[in-house]
């Protein structure tokens, strides 16, 4: 195989690397349920974002003090779904849980209860890089967006658990979510939260 260091920049190379370990990771995140994994191995891809506030955020942010339920919606299944945690959202609040709700399309907004937890800014990256990690167990490639996904991210920024609709009931009812999120904030951070690579 010839070498590619005369055509390939550093920033290149360090791509490359980058997009490998991503393949790895996403075959290896097919194996994710609504049950949370007892050992975290899949660092969350980072992301800033800005919600109905206006203000910036990252993903980083909620790191030690909350588990993070990260919400992909889809146009044409999640409205039903965006209600139910609109109504669970101060219970969200109470248990330690910050909600990111990422629309389906950039540009949606959302008011009441959620307002400021609707991305405004930042859902095409945010979606692009979760697509990876949102496939079922016989993809190979990103799910095209048409699938709603949630995913629970621990206080050291993993994700521990994934769930979509279309596969279980398992978090229809956002208790179940809570529980698994209070064990999560019950767990010793006796690690430091990782970086990301390059």
């Amino acid at each position: 195989m010839p070498g590619f260091g005369a055509t390939l920049s550093e920033d290149d190379r360090w791509d490359l690397v980058n997009f490998s370990r991503t393949l790895s990771a996403a075959r290896r995140a097919r194996s994710l349920t609504s049950a949370t994994e007892k050992t975290p191995w899949l660092l969350a891809p980072e992301f800033d974002y800005a919600a109905g506030d206006g203000r910036m955020r990252a993903l980083r942010d909620w790191r030690v003090d909350k588990v993070v339920l990260l919400v992909l919606m889809n146009d044409r299944s999640s409205s039903e779904r965006f209600a139910v945690l609109a109504d669970a959202s101060s219970r969200f609040r109470t248990a330690g849980v910050e909600l990111i709700v990422v629309p389906a399309a950039a540009g949606e907004t959302a008011g009441g209860a959620l307002a400021n937890q609707v991305v405004g800014e930042g859902v095409d990256e945010i979606r692009g890089a979760y697509a990876w990690f949102a496939g079922g167990l016989t993809d190979d490639l990103p799910a095209s967006g048409e699938r709603h996904t949630e995913f629970l991210i621990d206080r050291l920024g993993y994700i521990r658990a994934r769930w979509s609709p279309a596969r279980s009931n398992a978090w229809r009812d956002p208790a179940a979510i809570i529980g698994q999120a209070e064990a999560l904030l019950r767990e010793p951070l006796n690690a430091v939260p990782q970086d990301h690579v390059h």
